[in-house]
């Protein structure tokens, strides 16, 4: 399975969407030794054991997300606080916010969030008194609200409009520009920890931005809307971890690359936050595969190259070999047939390195046919040449 995020509390945060699981070889380097992963080990399979998965998907699963925003919460919120009641939504939104007058135009109650900095003075500016104020566009001395947060810009009535700063008593930063004493145009907004940079629309990140983390690694790069990653953008992960690619309401959403910090790398469809589609997988120890995945599965069909030279080119079933397929061993042995739960099982029949017939029959959970269908299948020259012995065949892969 893979990791996904939860929607934001409001959408007025800007926010890093979380990594896919760990794939092929740094999922194997990290929970087995080299050689347990992908073994061509036969008498492994002759003894039924179950065979490793090719690529296994981080066991964290989809409890493990994470994510970060531009704007933290206030001391004393409920999000600060660690409070259930982080996931505000829209009509609790509504409810708390002040009525807005013909001063803040278009904005829409959803979009206004309590506890976002954007917020916190816009019920202290409507009760300031429009009589006297300019109505022009125009910089005025330095204003104190009672929070203590201080305003230095241009104004228009009693709207923060145009060009300026305003700086809070938790050291959170906003320089740029105004609409309607809401962020909009471009700006910069520095937090404790966090860092944006770009386009704003009503107090919310929206256009082309950038988002950074407080020892200043990018962590998203590429279009905002509605303080969502949405378009194409490269995100930067933690890890080192590096996703380029398009991106759909904070969410990984249709052709991607992924890149490992070992050098592993995905490239292909995604949906949901997931590698789900049509994909090519590259490890850094040189397995490959090209085909289908599910869910950060393989599944469907697909092609499945070791670096020792093994090969197999059939269905897949949630990481394991399941329907038809042809498993070709780096001398040229071939095996031809069914599988179920990654071993062979059903109808098959195995090829030497010339292409001639060494067996016919039915496979069972990876054991070859017995000795009695193996001599009626094999003519005499070869039953010589495997020494009178059915053991001296491959009768497992993996």
């Amino acid at each position: 399975s893979c990791r996904t995020c939860p929607r934001p509390a409001s959408p007025s945060l800007p926010r890093h969407i979380c990594p896919v699981p760990a794939m092929g070889a740094s999922a194997c380097a990290s929970e087995k030794p080299s050689d347990a992963c992908c073994s061509s080990s036969a008498a492994s399979a002759c003894r039924g054991a179950v065979p490793p998965r090719e690529y296994e998907p981080s066991p964290l699963g989809r409890a493990a997300s994470r994510h970060e925003y531009s704007e933290p919460r206030l001391a004393g919120s409920p999000e600060a606080a660690g409070a259930a009641a982080a996931a505000t939504d829209a009509a609790a939104v509504a409810s708390t916010a002040p009525a807005l007058d013909a001063g803040w135009g278009e904005v829409s109650a959803e979009h206004l969030d309590p506890t976002s900095y954007f917020f916190l003075e816009l019920e202290e500016l409507r009760q300031m008194p429009a009589a006297g104020l300019p109505q022009a566009e125009g910089p005025r001395p330095l204003h104190r609200f009672a929070s203590g947060a201080c305003y230095d810009g241009q104004w228009r009535g009693r709207d923060r409009h145009g060009r300026g700063r305003q700086d809070w008593p938790d050291g959170a930063v906003y320089i740029g520009q105004w609409e309607r004493s809401l962020a909009g145009g471009c700006g910069r907004l520095e937090s404790p920890g966090n860092v944006y940079v770009g386009q704003w629309h009503q107090g919310i990140t929206q256009g082309l931005g950038a988002y950074f983390t407080e020892d200043g690694k990018g962590v998203f790069r590429g279009r905002w809307f509605q303080a969502l990653q949405d378009g194409p953008g490269e995100e930067l992960c933690k890890n080192g971890a590096r996703f380029c690619g398009q991106l759909l309401e904070g969410q990984r959403q249709g052709h991607g690359v992924y890149l490992w910090p070992d050098s592993s790398q995905y490239a292909g469809q995604w949906r949901d936050n997931c590698i789900n589609g049509h994909g090519h997988f590259i490890g850094s120890d040189g397995r490959e595969f090209l085909g289908t995945w599910r869910d950060a599965m393989i599944h469907g069909c697909g092609k499945y190259s070791w670096p020792d030279g093994r090969s197999y080119c059939g269905q897949y079933v949630e990481d394991q070999k399941q329907g038809f397929g042809i498993f070709e061993w780096k001398d040229g042995r071939r095996y031809v047939g069914f599988w179920h739960d990654g071993k062979q099982h059903g109808p098959g029949l195995l090829f030497d390195v010339d292409g001639a017939l060494l067996l016919q029959g039915a496979w069972l959970r990876g054991e070859a046919p017995d000795e009695g269908e193996l001599a009626f299948c094999l003519p005499a020259s070869s039953l010589a040449s495997a020494s009178g012995s059915p053991a001296a065949l491959p009768r497992g892969v993996l």
